[in-house]
């Protein structure tokens, strides 16, 4: 039930910027002002829970992340002695 509010309230503020996003520069009301809006909120929702899952991908996992030193230090050959 908590999901489905999140998702309803997400709507409805979706909604209100697009009503907003209308009434501000005098657009047209037909449908492709709602279906190119709904495209970027649908787009946007997706990358937020792109990034959602994969922070909680990463905390199950127990990775961390990786300075720019260590990253380099990890892209150099190794200098051993076979």
């Amino acid at each position: 039930m908590k999901r489905f509010g999140r998702l309803l309230l997400s709507a409805l503020l979706a909604g209100a910027a697009t009503a907003g996003f209308i009434a501000a520069v005098g657009a047209s009301k037909d449908s492709l002002v709602l279906l190119l809006f709904g495209g970027f909120w649908i787009g946007i929702h997706s990358f937020l829970g792109f990034v959602r899952l994969s922070k909680r991908l990463d905390f199950e996992a127990r990775l961390k992340l990786l300075s720019t030193e260590e990253y380099e230090r990890m892209r150099q050959p190794n200098d051993r002695i076979d």
